[in-house]
């Protein structure tokens, strides 16, 4: 992961036990915050569900936590980049004519303009080319809204003519009448409205096209000025030079040298770089199964569904709920539903991943003032849904009256903030001790 600062690291061993542990404190009001101040990473929650879920793997978090070191590197050379460029056209601009004594540093300033002009008459071919074609779109668009003005024009005419006549129209070839109808005056003013419609979206495409025609030309003049400077400059001789021009020349062209050899080290450099960070972001795509993804949350969406009504949980729309969180609802049914949604993560997690299991610490489940029906409720549940083989402990105040079969249920606090039992000190520092002595060896 990576802190604030953008400094890749280790996240804390809390990170590893977040889906085992549901603390009193945190866990009841809303998810991944039962070791709220080991989790000060940015994003904390998101990478949690994400990792803890399956969705994305180790391999995609080394590929991340390597793209964010190399953007600061890659960073860094485009910056150094762009400062020895802005320092050689200072140089440049230095009052004082220019010739360059050093061959080598003269053969490199003229390799450079003329790739300069053969990337600009590349463009210059580009822009040529959309040119004409946006130029023939603007003809063809400007020729389709005549055509519709027209038509629209003779639509109007028919229809003032069709309102002049008389309602029965004699034709004078067959002497046959003819009904001059209100609805055949209207169907003509429905086909005006079709023609206005087709007009106006004409007209507005030709605008945004004319627009795109003009825009076109300004970059292709400005290729062309670019194109004039670099030819003017290829073209120069110097002649009649002081004693002052040759000396500011012979400083400006040891410079210029200097900057050029560390100019295109650090091209090369951030052009590596540069492939470093796509590999990355390509190793991070495919990382990020999608047909995975989609198995996974839909797999959790249908546990989180089915736990919810186990619990007496209503959840508004189960098909879109988010693997990261869950919508509480206030009162007794909100901690319900975050008990729903850790063990439909849960089961998740052991169903789609193989990293290491630990025991489910549960502290605490009797919040916000559970009844005697969904108390017992919620302690069956916790029992008879655990994942398989996996050590289930549950801390409550009162177990009095509860019936679960499996469950040992054992008493401790012999005193005031006190859970340890002093009687059973020396059975359990044996059973530590060589533990201890193993971590001490390794001093």
């Amino acid at each position: 992961m990576v802190d604030k600062g953008g400094e890749a690291l280790t996240p804390p061993p809390a990170y590893l036990f977040a889906p085992f542990y549901i603390d009193q404190d945190g866990s009841w009001d809303k998810p991944w915050a039962s070791f709220r101040q080991d989790f000060y990473l940015p994003q904390s929650a998101s990478t949690l569900a994400d990792y803890h879920s399956g969705i994305r793997p180790d391999g995609y978090y080394t590929a991340k936590a390597e793209l964010t070191k190399e953007k600061i590197v890659l960073f860094s050379l485009e910056t150094a980049v762009e400062t020895l460029r802005q320092a050689m056209i200072q140089i440049k601009e230095i009052d004082g004519t220019t010739p360059t004594y050093d061959l080598k540093e003269f053969a490199s300033e003229c390799d450079d303009l003329v790739a300069e002009s053969e990337r600009l008459l590349v463009l210059q071919t580009e822009h040529r080319r959309t040119l004409s074609d946006v130029h023939e779109e603007v003809h063809l668009v400007r020729a389709e809204a005549d055509l519709v003005k027209n038509a629209l024009r003779e639509m109007r005419d028919e229809f003032e003519l069709a309102t002049s006549l008389p309602r029965q129209v004699e034709c004078p070839t067959c002497g046959h009448e003819y009904q001059n109808s209100l609805a055949e005056r209207f169907a003509l003013i429905e086909d005006e409205g079709v023609l206005s419609e087709a007009l106006i979206e004409a007209q507005s495409k030709l605008e945004r096209l004319v627009e795109k025609e003009l825009a076109e030309r300004g970059k292709l003049d400005t290729i062309v000025a670019s194109l004039g400077r670099i030819e003017n400059i290829l073209e120069t001789q110097r002649q009649s030079l002081s004693l002052n021009d040759l000396l500011i020349a012979a400083g400006k062209t040891e410079a210029a040298k200097l900057l050029r050899a560390s100019l295109n080290e650090k091209i090369v450099a951030a052009d590596a770089s540069r492939k470093t960070t796509d590999s990355l972001r390509a190793s991070m795509i495919e990382f990020s199964d999608k047909t995975r993804t989609s198995e996974i949350k839909k797999f959790y969406r249908t546990r989180l569904s089915m736990y919810s009504q186990k619990l007496d949980v209503h959840l508004e729309d189960p098909e879109r709920q988010s693997i990261e969180a869950i919508s509480v609802a206030r009162g007794s049914e909100g901690p319900r539903a975050l008990l729903a949604y850790y063990y439909a993560f849960l089961h998740t997690k052991i169903n789609f991943t193989t990293s290491v299991r630990f025991p489910v610490v549960i502290d605490s489940p009797n919040q916000q003032g559970q009844d005697a029906v969904h108390l017992p409720q919620m302690l069956k549940f916790i029992f008879d849904h655990v994942p398989d083989d996996v050590q289930t402990i549950v801390a409550t105040e009162d177990a009095s009256g509860l019936d679960l079969e499996g469950v040992s249920i054992a008493t401790y606090g012999e005193a005031k903030r006190q859970i340890l039992r002093d009687k059973e000190f020396d059975q359990v520092k044996a059973i530590f001790d060589p533990f201890f002595q193993k971590i001490l060896a390794m001093e």
